[in-house]
């Protein structure tokens, strides 16, 4: 009598223990799933590539870790600017606009009125807006929306410059979404 307890007990163990073993699925996120989705409803997000690797702001220095302030009236201003603190490290970016008034495609390069500085300290990687400064790229505004106070876009960039010695920083996959 023993013997066919003991045989059903071990066939249901058997039974209960190949139910929960299952292939596990490693989910591997790349980069690029690590930045906030591209968004145009003031979600006040940003985030981009550097050299790819995923930047958003973190951390807080006495100011928000990422604003924009958009003012038409004053040569259609735009700026964009946040940063990043991990540890000792801090990082920032900013993008400073002028005659930016509506939607469209801005190209980012030595002539127009488009103004990009990176830094990260302490490595002293400084692209600030000098005639050393090589940057080609675009930004582009897909939401200018004052009426509802909300900014949103996307960017690339890429900055080298030959008087430093830091790598060329390209910036790719920038996104930004902001309710002023």
């Amino acid at each position: 009598m023993k013997l066919p307890i003991f045989l059903a007990l071990s066939t249901l163990c058997l039974l209960l223990s190949s139910v929960n073993c299952k292939k596990s699925k490693t989910v591997t996120r790349t980069e690029l799933d690590k930045l906030p989705p591209i968004t145009q409803e003031g979600k006040n997000t940003i985030g981009f590539l550097v050299n790819g690797q995923a930047w958003t702001p973190r951390g807080f220095q006495f100011q928000p870790n990422f604003y924009i302030i958009a003012d038409p009236s004053f040569f259609g201003n735009l700026d964009i600017r946040a940063y990043r603190l991990i540890g000792q490290q801090k990082e920032s970016i900013s993008i400073n606009c002028f005659d930016i008034t509506t939607t469209g495609i801005y190209p980012i390069n030595g002539i127009t009125r488009i103004f990009i500085n990176y830094r990260s300290e302490p490595a002293n990687c400084f692209f600030l807006n000098d005639s050393t400064n090589y940057k080609s790229g675009f930004l582009k505004i897909s939401k200018y929306d004052l009426q509802n106070g909300i900014v949103a876009g996307e960017f690339e960039v890429k900055l080298f410059d030959a008087t430093i010695s830091c790598d060329t920083i390209r910036i790719t996959n920038g996104r930004f979404d902001y309710k002023l």
